[in-house]
């Protein structure tokens, strides 16, 4: 089986025999990958060192350091093709044809914030709680707690338990960011995971599940 390198590379280059030539330009990553953009922002983009990061889920992103922040490459085009947006404004941004090296605005635009995730959310009816990744938990003595976990293809990490479900659901979420980051679905999409606050407790979390 390809590597999730090789099946970027190959598709990005697929990608780009069926586009004009004028139209886009290639932006180096590290792995030996390009990123696809649209030809007028590409000085702006080159003026930085993109790297392809590959997360534990085998998510592949474009992502550069900018002001002294990790940033993707589509929330960046954004913001170059949206002048009066923050790069704090520009959260969870999906992608058309599935190609997260595809960063054309044709590709990413229409797909920011809650609506791009809400999108492919699966419907949380008849469990304990509102939340993804989140289960109400009622001790003997009626004591209420709320355990986080997430799963990947391989595994499922506990994610401890919390005094609300809100606490829990944000678990959730910097999980989600570490293992999946921006393909993942978010429980408070409009609520950027602060791996500053989060990643130290979750990453012992998934570190207790190896």
């Amino acid at each position: 089986m390809e590597s999730p390198v090789e099946l970027m590379r190959v598709s990005i280059a697929l990608l780009a025999e069926s586009l004009q030539p004028d139209t886009y330009a290639m932006i180096p990553t590290s792995r030996g990958l390009d990123a696809v953009i649209d030809r007028r922002f590409e000085t702006q983009v080159k003026s930085y060192r993109w790297y392809a990061i590959l997360s534990r889920g085998n998510y592949l992103a474009a992502a550069a350091d900018v002001g002294g922040r990790r940033i993707s490459l589509q929330r960046f085009v954004l913001t170059l093709a949206h002048p009066t947006m923050t790069l704090d404004e520009v959260k969870q941004v999906s992608f058309a044809n599935k190609l997260p090296f595809d960063c054309r605005l044709e590709n990413i635009s229409g797909h920011i914030g809650r609506t791009a995730v809400m999108r492919n959310r699966r419907s949380k009816a008849g469990t304990s709680s509102i939340f993804k990744g989140v289960i109400k938990r009622t001790s003997t003595s009626g004591a209420v707690r709320w355990a986080a976990s997430i799963a990947t293809q391989e595994i499922r990490y506990n994610l401890g338990y919390h005094h609300t479900e809100r606490l829990a659901a944000l678990a959730y979420d910097a999980a989600a960011y570490l293992l999946f980051e921006n393909a993942a679905l978010y429980n408070l999409p409009d609520i950027c995971p602060d791996p500053r606050r989060w990643s130290l407790c979750v990453s012992v979390s998934l570190a207790k599940n190896t």
